[in-house]
């Protein structure tokens, strides 16, 4: 019985667990500061992108399985009311990623994520 018990706490435990989110910075043409998250779905093939500014944040979702391609594009929705588009690129060799993005009211930038390709 506590053989069970213990197979039950573990269980309970993978279930309560979050998807990894993998942290970048990066910065706008203008030199604005940029962090960007990106958060992996257990339950989808679509990963979501947060890049945030200092007075706005934008989310987009991509899928991960990108075959033998190494670019993906995906819309964004920002918190001011604007949208965009977005290219995630994957270098492999150096297991990392880069979100290049522009918006509707002339904002682009990029932010650097490692451990994500």
């Amino acid at each position: 019985m506590r053989h069970l018990a213990f197979a039950l706490a573990g269980f309970a435990a993978l279930a309560a667990c979050e998807p990894p989110a993998h942290g970048g910075t990066g910065s706008t043409q203008s030199g604005e500061p940029l962090t960007g998250e990106i958060n992996i779905s257990e339950a989808t093939s679509l990963n979501e992108v947060i890049i945030r500014g200092e007075n706005w944040s934008c989310t987009g979702k991509y899928d991960r399985y990108m075959g033998t391609d190494t670019a993906r594009n995906f819309p964004l929705d920002c918190t001011d009311e604007t949208s965009g588009a977005a290219t995630i690129t994957a270098y492999p060799d150096s297991f990392r990623s880069i979100v290049a993005f522009r918006l509707a009211n002339g904002t682009a930038g990029r932010v650097g994520f490692n451990g994500i390709n």
